[in-house]
């Protein structure tokens, strides 16, 4: 136990910081909503009981005693991840994957250690399992957001699919709350999994950790910029395609504001896995070559 920890060390205080970083969100939410219902309160007694208040009607008739300002989790889940610090992550959360990615297999690929596996293992099988290592950490950002709905639901206590008029979400998708929820889950772990593939592939030149780490973001940026700008501002507007174009947008995928359906967009995202993959293994194909770069 004590060696699969130290061995994903990385990994687990990257985890711990981030669900810190959820709890202290989600605690100022409940500190914003508990001064809002104080408020709501004061007011409702004011229009029961003070005669300043007496003739005020059409105020007072917006107030109404016992009325809980609680909304359900999901109105919760993304009020917060669009009013709160963690709305950072949609800049960071790439760099976040990226950089725990790199700490996490760095030093391996550019030691003598490498040639010690290759001696004991086929190329492919040690390719292999140097991918599945890397996509461990696919799954830091989907936990997090899967703590942060579990503190949504618990704040709230209340799962009600109907209410929509509060989610801080494009209209034509709440048709379908749960399947709103599974997507949302879905796509960033999909993106997760992108964000790995870059930074394998930003690792291989690289024999600095940090220098790796740059060139990923700095990649995840460059792509960002073509998908969103060039080819969502520039090809979709040529081709009518415009409310397509937020599709494109690579951080766009924590706040729903551009999204025109759901479905485009897992499949747009499994596009860019798949996408990255191919070019991923064709970097590191030629066994000699990559032994030769990490070298360098």
């Amino acid at each position: 136990m004590k060696k699969k920890l130290r061995k994903n060390k990385t990994f687990f205080i990257i985890l711990s910081l981030l669900i810190v970083w959820v709890v202290i969100c989600t605690l100022q939410y409940r500190e914003y909503l508990n001064e809002t219902q104080l408020s709501y309160d004061e007011m409702v007694d004011l229009c029961e009981h003070s005669a300043e208040y007496k003739n005020e009607t059409k105020l007072c008739s917006e107030y109404i005693k016992g009325t809980s300002l609680t909304p359900n989790a999901i109105v919760i889940f993304f009020y917060i991840i669009n009013n709160y610090s963690i709305n950072y992550l949609q800049w960071f959360g790439s760099l976040i994957v990226i950089f725990a990615v790199i700490s996490s297999i760095h030093s391996e690929l550019h030691s003598e250690f490498i040639k010690y596996k290759l001696q004991r293992e086929p190329y492919k099988v040690y390719l292999k399992k140097l991918i599945l290592t890397s996509l461990k950490n696919a799954t830091i950002l989907p936990i997090i957001f899967i703590v942060l709905f579990i503190l949504s639901c618990v704040l709230s206590g209340n799962l009600d699919f109907n209410d929509t008029s509060k989610l801080m979400v494009a209209k034509n998708l709440t048709s379908n709350l749960p399947y709103l929820m599974v997507t949302y889950i879905l796509v960033i772990f999909l993106h997760s999994i992108f964000y790995c593939n870059l930074a394998l592939i930003c690792i291989k030149k690289n024999k600095s950790r940090l220098v790796a780490t740059i060139s990923g973001y700095l990649l995840f940026i460059v792509l960002d910029i073509i998908l969103e700008s060039i080819i969502g501002g520039f090809i979709f507007k040529a081709l009518n395609l415009t409310k397509y174009s937020g599709l494109l947008s690579l951080l766009g995928i924590y706040i729903y504001y551009d999204i025109p359906n759901l479905s485009l967009l897992i499949i747009y995202s499994i596009f860019l896995v798949i996408s990255s993959f191919i070019i991923l293994l064709n970097t590191y194909k030629n066994e000699e070559e990559v032994l030769i770069s990490l070298e360098g």
